[in-house]
């Protein structure tokens, strides 16, 4: 059936970070600009959006956890779940676009399960789907998929305007290097009407000078001319050549440093780029300058064209100031952060270090409590996943401010953000579109991610406010196709924004602007190590205390757990409970959410049912509270036996049958009956000593360094909590030779048969909880390989076993 060019299209996005939000939003910018008409919504907008008399549709899909669809595209699947018909889409013409991560194993699975449902309701694609993989580089897919999306676009959607894509983008950029020797070291810059949304071209004229010229549609020319002149003074960007002794003034800075030098000499014989700039830094809280970044430009004189260069990113946002001040609670967040649960407030009660100060990592156990008349608002059973609201550093934030020149006073007034075009508040930003009373100083300690990987949305953006013509032409070929790898290698040094200015010192852009371009700052999640059962009114967590240096021996550190370590007073010794007790007026409080439980990644209330547990490191820890929940669970089903037995021979009144404080055996409301018959046990048998057998995989570095819980787990499988313990020590020695383990999946590999009858025979449920990059990967393979040869099946067959496996819960991953 021949179908109709279409008069519009619509874009959907389903994001769970913002970056599918934000290229969906600039695919649709683009598509306007070009002449479509163009409308863009959330998939969760299914309504709004008309799909059953859209034509042409775009998808812009990224994933979370191991390729569960984001938040915001849950009621879209719940939707198209429920329909049946074979021709809903087939009026449709679709594209999808994935962004997803080879790290986990179901890779991209938001995407290609979008693809396979419109597939089935009669959809057909008109433009090959992208799959692009974030392990190496999100842009190698995304730039030439959007780049092609067009020739394809129009052969199934009209043109309403006459837009041209000439008049829209320049990919192109014709340069010539400027001549360099030791006595042409001077630079002299004319800019005239600069616009951000400028296009731009670069020649070099008989002088020798660098210009490069800007022509939009609707804005006049612009052009920076960069002449060389023996008297004037020497550009910034500089090929130079980092010693030793430079690279370590450059790189130690710390938060105890007073003052400390980076000036670099030169040699204009090399290929490392910096800029200069003294960090003067004063206690107690240091405000900081950023780091200058090395770039690597010795390609750039030889390159004659720069192509593959992204448009300048549409100015959305626009600041209103008010003219009071806006003063902001220290423990809870503004009212613009969005979570899917209500944010609540928990106050930190104790924090344990659990392993050696040596050790390789420092890994922490926080505990929160709620106030007593505040409990109900806690509901979660051990293994559920909590997000926490946590700030940027605020030293980082007030010297991103004072770069982008805000002062302490303009910091904290009042300001609203609002749509560039009133009419358009919609193209706002998810992650702003609340942000109606609020400050600079709040949006940039709560609302934008400023620590995280560098996306060229902002390098193409700064290069539009870089006085320096050498500045303006190193960013554009970091965002062109023949800088992709200094790209990466600027990546790959983790700066962060204002280690970005401070590369690019001639950078001066609007606050405004960063809006356009930074995405939201994401909570931090973890995993519920307790059970409501021991603790009713406490919320356990346990992480790695995330703090490192680079290649360059730059320090960095994490967003939220150096800011929870600090909190709790950097606990020194391994082992001891630190309680942290203060008045009321003086708890420490942080802003929770609980996340809704899509895995049910909890122990089975059955306390029969058998189970498997796989954990390295810090993977441990939501066992330690499957344990715990068992432990309770069997000593309240037995008090609750005996409860019933004593109510049936005294014949005593309901008023004092004791409900066990409103907590059943699993965490939740219900009477002793249904307590005993969720379990799986009559309320005439002895269940005094009933558990089904469980088993813990666990590895760790070193048994005397890093050994997370180790005198619990012990005691648990003393106890008969825990049938079965095996442990892997991946640095002691002779660990992966001779048949000795190094690590988890290893120790799986060597009980294959146990474990393939334990699964198979028993039925026993399958956790697995730790890193995706290498753990994770490595056993989903192991497994397969232990179903495949145990099962007589083939490798692929086991994979899909796997997978129906986690749809019936029976293989259950907890990742990160």
């Amino acid at each position: 059936m021949t179908i109709n060019k279409s008069n519009k299209l619509v874009v959907l996005y389903a994001s769970q970070t913002g970056n599918a939000e934000w290229i969906a939003k600039s695919i649709n910018q683009e598509a306007i600009q070009r002449g479509f008409k163009s409308e863009c919504y959330v998939t969760d907008d299914y309504e709004k959006a008309d799909l059953e008399h859209t034509k042409v549709l775009i998808v812009v899909a990224a994933n979370t956890g191991d390729g569960d669809p984001p938040e915001n595209a849950i009621k879209f699947f719940r939707y198209f779940r429920k329909i049946k018909s074979k021709t809903f889409l087939s009026h449709c013409q679709f594209a999808i676009l994935g962004l997803g991560d080879t790290n986990y194993t179901n890779f991209n699975n938001t995407a290609k399960r979008m693809e396979k449902k419109f597939l089935e309701l009669g959809g057909r694609p008109f433009y090959e789907k992208g799959l692009a993989d974030d392990a190496s580089g999100l842009e190698a897919v995304v730039e030439p998929w959007i780049s092609n999306l067009w020739v394809a676009l129009e052969k199934v959607c009209e043109r309403t305007s006459t837009a041209t894509t000439q008049s829209i983008s320049a990919t192109d950029f014709s340069i010539k290097a400027m001549p360099r020797n030791k006595d042409t070291n001077t630079k002299e810059a004319t800019i005239e009407n600069v616009a951000p949304n400028n296009i731009a071209s670069t020649s070099t004229d008989d002088t020798g000078a660098t210009r490069i010229n800007h022509t939009d549609a609707s804005t006049p020319a612009t052009t920076v001319t960069t002449s060389t002149s023996a008297n004037a003074t020497a550009p910034i960007i500089k090929e130079i050549t980092l010693n030793d002794k430079a690279v370590n003034n450059l790189t130690s800075m710390s938060s105890d440093d007073t003052t400390v030098d980076t000036r670099i000499n030169h040699k204009e014989s090399t290929s490392v780029t910096t800029v200069t700039a003294a960090l003067n830094v004063t206690t107690p809280k240091p405000i900081p300058l950023g780091t200058p970044l090395a770039i690597d430009l010795s390609t750039l004189s030889t390159i004659t064209q720069l192509t593959a260069i992204p448009r300048v990113p549409s100015s959305v946002c626009r600041t209103t100031f008010h003219s009071i001040h806006k003063h902001t609670p220290k423990s809870f967040p503004p009212s613009f952060i969005s979570t899917p649960s209500p944010i609540f407030k928990a106050y930190l009660s104790a924090a344990t270090l659990l392993t050696d100060p040596d050790a390789v990592k420092r890994t922490l156990q926080i505990e929160v409590e709620v106030d007593e008349e505040e409990k109900e608002t806690l509901r979660f059973l051990p293994g559920d996943a909590f997000g926490v609201i946590a700030p940027n550093d605020d030293g980082l934030v007030r010297g991103l401010l004072n770069r982008l020149g805000i002062g302490e006073d303009e910091m904290h007034k009042e300001v609203e953000i609002q749509s560039v075009d009133d009419a358009k508040n919609g193209d706002l930003p998810s992650h702003l579109k609340e942000a109606k009373s609020t400050s600079l100083y709040e949006l940039l300690t709560y609302g934008l991610d400023i620590t995280s990987l560098i996306r060229k949305p902002l390098l193409r953006m700064l290069a539009e406010y870089a006085v320096d013509a050498e500045e303006k032409k190193t960013l554009l070929f970091l965002c062109s196709k023949q800088g992709l790898g200094q790209f990466a290698a600027l990546r790959n040094q983790l700066p962060t924004v204002l280690d970005i200015l401070a590369t690019f010192p001639s950078c001066q852009p609007p606050f405004d602007r960063l809006l356009d371009v930074l995405l939201p700052l994401q909570p931090r999640h973890y995993s519920a190590i307790n059970s409501l059962l021991a603790h009713p009114r406490s919320l356990h967590f346990a992480f790695n205390v995330v703090e490192f240096k680079t290649e360059f021996n730059v320090s960095k550190r994490g967003v939220c757990t150096p800011w929870l370590d600090e909190l709790s007073g950097k606990v020194t010794e391994r082992g001891v409970r630190v309680g942290i007790n203060k008045s009321k007026d003086e708890r420490v409080a942080i802003s929770l959410f609980l996340k809704p439980n899509t895995h049910e990644f909890n122990v089975p209330s059955d306390l029969k049912r058998d189970i498997i547990m796989i954990g390295p490191g810090t993977g441990v820890a939501p066992f330690l509270g499957f344990l715990q929940h068992r432990e309770w669970q069997l000593k309240i089903l037995n008090e609750t036996m005996e409860h019933i037995a004593h109510v049936n021979r005294k014949d005593v009144s309901d008023k004092d049958a004791s409900d066990h404080n409103g907590i059943d055996a699993n965490g939740r409301d219900n009477d002793e009956h249904d307590v005993i018959n969720q379990a799986g046990y009559k309320t005439t048998q002895d269940i005094s000593s009933s558990y089904g057998e469980s088993w813990l995989f666990y590895g760790c570095r070193d048994k005397s360094k890093d050994f997370l819980y180790k005198d619990e787990i012990e005691g648990y499988l003393s106890r008969g909590v825990l049938s079965r313990l095996s442990v892997a020590v991946s640095r002691e020695p002779g660990a992966g030779e001779n048949g000795k383990p190094k690590y988890v999946q290893d120790l799986v590999k060597i009980h294959a048969k146990e474990v393939y009858e334990m699964i198979y025979k028993k039925d026993a449920v399958v956790f697995v909880c730790g890193d995706a990059k290498g753990m994770a990967k490595g056993m989903n393979d192991t497994l397969a390989a232990i179903l495949s040869e145990y099962n007589g099946i083939s490798h692929a067959d086991a994979l899909k076993q796997l997978l129906k496996w986690t749809d019936e819960k029976k293989y259950l991953l907890d990742l990160w």
